[in-house]
């Protein structure tokens, strides 16, 4: 199963994000991945597009099974929401409309 998910960043926000970003990557990696495997997600990685001169997030999460949603008990997963959600405006809607494999 794969999830994609693209939310604008909202104005002032890209810098706080890209930080976040990094401490995720590096300073709490191994939280992150205790969380995404507690999930059932093998893979989670983020991009930031730019178009038109607004930021885009756009985030993929991959599994080979259903993915669990997130214990909120769980500190990374509290910070990890509450800077989405200062970071991020709504996801934009979107439908998959081809999914090649060689494998």
């Amino acid at each position: 199963m794969q999830k994609l998910y693209i939310r604008k960043i909202r104005d002032n926000k890209l810098d706080k994000l890209k930080q976040w970003a990094s401490i995720i990557s590096f300073d709490r990696k191994a939280e992150a991945i205790a969380s995404i495997l507690a999930e059932n997600v093998e893979r989670e990685f983020a991009f930031i597009a730019q178009i038109e001169g607004s930021h885009y997030f756009i985030g993929y999460m991959e599994s080979s099974g259903n993915i669990i949603p997130a214990d909120m008990n769980l500190p990374i997963n509290k910070d990890h929401v509450a800077v989405l959600k200062e970071c991020l405006e709504m996801p934009v809607i979107g439908e998959k409309i081809y999914d090649i494999s060689a494998i």
